[in-house]
């Protein structure tokens, strides 16, 4: 994304890696469009656009997406050569609502 930057460093070989595994994973990054920004092993930055097909009634984005958002982020971060990870458990706390085209 222009002019964001990962708060660590990059790993562009962890990086190609983590995006050619994860294209496996449709509904993230074609159904709701979510791009792997930087990634290096413990760490990643992932963005979803606040588009209209992720809106709830009140025209905020589904508290259910935000939520795959940082899920994904963790598996990418996660991320292993030939092993599975997966979320067991997990909460989180909506602060206030989104602001922005881009999460």
């Amino acid at each position: 994304m222009a002019g964001i930057d990962a708060p660590f460093e990059n790993d562009q070989d962890f990086l190609g890696e983590t995006r050619e595994f994860f294209t496996g994973d449709v509904f993230v990054f074609e159904t709701i469009g979510m791009n792997i920004e930087a990634a290096c092993p413990g760490h990643a930055f992932v963005s979803m656009p606040a588009k209209r097909h992720l809106h709830n009634a009140k025209a905020g984005v589904q508290g259910g997406a935000m939520f795959t958002l940082a899920d994904i982020a963790c598996a990418v971060a996660d991320y292993r050569t030939g092993e599975l990870n997966m979320t067991v458990d997990g909460s989180i706390q909506y602060l206030s609502a989104p602001k922005g085209s881009v999460l």
